[in-house]
């Protein structure tokens, strides 16, 4: 896995702060990219789940087997800025995660 950590990006200045879109990289890897046919998706959500939810809008190839209603396929897995596994959909998130998305079954 290459991602090590937040994505840099400016700074942007919202008057209200309680309206700022939070925006993660989702990469693919494994049969995920495959299907999705692109290696990243840029998506907007403060939980894994709504993430998870707009990568399913932006790429419908991998509704169902992959992501469904805001969560992770039974062999899927996430790994948040490189450090934390999981596949929890509550997971909070914060603007510019990296969210490496990845067969839980790949190996060798």
């Amino acid at each position: 896995m290459k991602s090590t950590g937040p994505i840099s990006r400016p700074k942007r200045d919202y008057a209200d702060a309680g309206n700022v879109p939070l925006v993660v990289l989702i990469e693919l890897y494994g049969v995920a990219r495959l299907r999705a046919g692109r290696e990243t998706f840029e998506v907007e959500g403060k939980t894994l789940s709504d993430a998870l939810h707009a990568l399913g809008s932006a790429c419908p190839s991998l509704v169902p087997s992959v992501v469904t209603q805001g969560a992770l396929g039974p062999s899927f897995l996430v790994a948040l800025n490189g450090a934390q596994i999981t596949a929890d959909p509550t997971t909070k998130l914060k603007d510019g995660d990296v969210v490496v998305l990845l067969s839980a079954d790949a190996g060798g």
